[in-house]
Formats: structure tokens, sequence, C-alpha cells
């Protein structure tokens, strides 16, 4: 009996051996597939890291664009600005210079209307001495007629 009791306490101890290894051999099969499932999410997570590291530096760059673009477009309408204050200070100048055009020509058209005024006057008092001076030589010969 001895023998028996050996082979079965070497039976039981070879079962409780083989269930030990069969749960430890599963306990680390399921450690294994968690650790390439979580190798897998790693993975995955640190391409979607690259993927939005390249993203953050194209919208980066593209800021960088916005920015200089906004910046030449707040220049141009700097000088848009500066164009359309000169504009209407041009048009205003323009406006002075058709009214004192306009107040000078009708200056110039009163003075002509003077100059016409006065060419008249010249006319009527050298038609006025010219009357006299023929009155005087009609009066000069009548009174030479008479002393003869």
């Amino acid at each position: 009996m001895n023998d028996q009791e050996f082979v079965n306490e070497y039976i039981r101890i070879l079962n409780e051996t083989v269930n030990e290894a069969i749960t430890k051999n599963i306990v680390m099969q399921a450690q294994l597939s968690l650790s390439k499932k979580q190798s897998e999410r790693i993975l995955e997570l640190e391409t979607r890291i690259r993927e939005l590291t390249s993203v953050s530096s194209d919208i980066n760059a593209l800021k960088s664009q916005l920015d200089h673009a906004n910046l030449q477009l707040n220049n141009k309408n700097s000088h848009f600005e500066t164009f359309k204050r000169e504009l209407v200070e041009s048009r205003n100048i323009i406006k002075e210079s058709a009214r004192e055009k306009d107040s000078l020509n009708a200056e110039i058209e009163s003075l002509k209307q003077q100059i016409d005024e006065l060419k008249s006057r010249k006319k009527k008092k050298e038609k006025a001495l010219n009357t006299v001076a023929i009155f005087e030589e009609t009066s000069d010969s009548i009174a030479v007629s008479e002393t003869f």
C-alpha cells in the first residue's frame, strides 16, 4: 500500500501542480492579452499625438499666416484711410478753388461792367467835349463873322 499511497500522493501533487500551472498560465495569458491591448492603445495614442502635433503645427503656421495677413490688411487699411483723407482734402481744395474762381469771375464781370460804364462815360464826355468844341468853333466863327 505504500506504493499506492505514494502514487496517490504523487497524482494529487501532480494535479495540484498542473492546476496551479494552468491557473498561472491563464493569469499570464490574461495579463499578456491586456498588455497587448494596452500596447496597441498606447501605439494608437502615440500615433494620435503625432497627428495632433502635426495639426497643431499646421494651425500655428496658419495662425502665423493669418497674423501676417491681418498686419498687411491693417497696413493697407491705414493707407486706404490716408488716401481717403487726402481725397477728401483734395475735394475740399477743389471746391474752395471753384468758389474762389466763381468769386473772381463775378468780380471780373463786375469790373468789366465798370470798365464798360467808364468807357461809356468817357465816350459821352468826349462827345460832349466834341460838341462843346464844335459849338465853340461855330461860336468863334459866328463871332468872327459878326465882327467883319
